[in-house]
This record gives structure tokens, sequence and C-alpha cells, in this order.
């Protein structure tokens, strides 16, 4: 048989399978795209270029970002006007990932907050308040500082701003505590979570709650201002305060260590320099187990209660810098 007739019966057989291949095109994925395109409206050449032309720009200013002239202006902007002061070796911006700054110093004098260093600080403004207002609001953000995290969210608002922030596990024998305390000698892991509202360069405009909680904590022996300051160990404490008009009110505070509980409640009214604020707390003491002599030492001190046996009460007046116990 010649291959003529072989071709033609060939191409009579394709001719019938015809009407099965157009069904069946209609169910694939190149079929569903075949429809798409044709209920689409046809552009013009002059609207293509245009979707191109923007295509491209947003490609190359994703390929091209600069985050060495973004980082710093950012940076500026979240701390103008807060007396706030930071300081960091190295950073980066990326669109997924937000802004990272690695080896920060902090400093604010009006909150008495000296040298506070953070390993990574991780930023992630609004990017359509920073296309739209070039406002980063709102903020998020995480730290890495002290063996532990430090993370919240910022907002601009009327008077300065507002703030949702956490504490997770910070090691307390590590944080640059002022004087007369001093690093090291304040021990313990603290959890902390609580809302601010207001300027943090302005101690009377700031108002918020928080509440913290201390475990596996230790304080060494030694003396405050001449005052002796008895070794405790196993300290477990949990407080709440509310912060409004330059007052710091402290609605509870427990405390136990070494067989002693102790509550305190009362008022610190807040001053610039902070070691310069005035307290008027009470305090009240509980021997429950068999406290070391230091401790019964520094109880015995303590105006004995006319009213429960065992139970010691003090008021405590002064200042953070020079506190007077009667």
């Amino acid at each position: 048989m010649s291959p003529l007739p072989r071709l033609q019966s060939a191409l009579g057989s394709l001719r019938l399978l015809r009407p099965s291949w157009s069904a069946n095109w209609g169910t694939t994925p190149l079929g569903w795209l075949g429809r798409l395109a044709a209920r689409l409206p046809v552009l013009s050449s002059r609207t293509g270029w245009l979707f191109y032309t923007l295509a491209c720009f947003v490609f190359f200013v994703v390929l091209t970002f600069p985050s060495g002239v973004f980082l710093p202006r950012l940076v500026t902007s979240l701390t103008q006007g807060s007396g706030v002061r930071v300081g960091y070796m190295e950073g980066d911006c990326t669109w997924l990932a937000g802004c990272v700054l690695r080896d920060l110093s902090l400093e604010s004098p009006p909150l008495g907050v000296t040298g506070v260093r953070l390993s990574r600080l991780t930023l992630q403004p609004s990017v359509v308040g920073l296309l739209f207002s070039r406002q980063p609001w709102p903020l998020t953000f995480s730290a890495e500082l002290y063996g532990g995290a430090f993370d919240g969210t910022l907002r601009q608002v009327v008077g300065g701003m507002s703030a949702q922030l956490a504490l997770h596990h910070i090691t307390l024998d590590q944080w640059p505590f002022p004087a007369p305390w001093g690093q090291g000698r304040v021990a313990g892991s603290v959890t902390a979570d609580g809302d601010l509202l207001g300027n943090p360069a302005d101690l009377y405009s700031l108002q918020g709650t928080f509440t913290v909680t201390l475990t596996d904590g230790v304080l060494r022996a030694g003396t405050l201002n001449g005052f002796p300051v008895p070794a405790l160990q196993t300290v477990q404490a949990h407080l709440r305060v509310s912060l409004a008009v330059g007052r710091l009110e402290i609605s509870e505070l427990r405390l136990s260590a070494d067989g002693v509980e102790a509550s305190l409640v009362g008022g610190i009214t807040l001053r610039t320099p902070v070691a310069r604020s005035g307290l008027d707390l009470q305090l009240t003491t509980h021997i429950t187990g068999s406290p070391p002599p230091a401790v019964k030492t520094f109880l015995s001190l303590l105006p004995a209660s006319q009213t429960t046996s065992g139970e010691r009460r003090a008021s405590i007046t002064g200042s953070l810098a020079t506190p007077v116990v009667r």
C-alpha cells in the first residue's frame, strides 16, 4: 500500500476525534484560562503599557529598596520629642521581615533609663501608613534583651503615643539598675504587661496600668543610703499599679520570701530625675516560717502592730533615693 492512502486514512481518523477534543478542552486548566481571558475587557495598547510600567516600577522598588536611608528616618521619627536616645551598630529593612536593628543602646533621662542594651529589635511599620501618610503607625515591635523578650504595639494619638507592652522573663541580675541599687544586687525573672498613653518626655502626661510578676527573685545584702538591707532568697512577688497625673498608685504588692510575707500599698509621686520621686507607702509584714537572723533583725526595726500579733507595720516616706521608714 502506498504512503498517500495511509496518510489520507490517518487524517480521516483525526477528523472523527475532533468533537471529543473540543468537548474535553473546556474541562482543562488551559480551557478555563481561555474562557477567563474571553470575559476580561480588552485593554488598549496605551493601558497595557501603563500596567507594564507600573509593574516594572514596583519590581525595581522592591529590588532596590533604600533601607540605608529609610531606617535612620524611621528611628528618628519614632524617638522625636520622646526624650529617648537610640544608638545601634547595624540594621537593615526588608519588605517582609520589617526593620531589624542589632546591638542597640537606649537612654531616657526623664524616665531614669540609662544604658539599657538590646541584642535585637524588629520593627514592623504599617505599609499602608507609610505609602499614604508617610507615618509608620500602627507599629509593632519585638526585642530580645537580658535573656528575655519585649514586644508591643505603638499607635499615634492626640497628645502623644498609645502603647500596649509586654515583658517576657527578663533577667534582673543583668539589668542596669541606677544607684544606689547597682547591677547584680537584684536577681530574678520578670514578666509584665500593660498599656501606656501619653508623651514619654513628659512624666505628668503619662497614664496607664501594669501588672508585674517576679519569680525566683534574690536580693543581696547591703546598705541603701546607710539603711541595712538583708539578703532575701526565693522571692516571689506580684504587683499591680496604675499611673495618672504624675502619680504611680500601687493597688497591690504581695511579696513572699524566706518565711516572711509582706504587702505594700500607697503611691509614688513622680519627679525628674526619677530618683527624687516622693514616697507615700504603707508596709505590712507577717512571719510565716523561720526567716534568717538578718531578716529577723530587719523586721524587729519595724513598729509592731497594735491589733494583730506577729504583724509589723511601717510607713515609708522620703524619696526613692533616700527612703525614710517609720
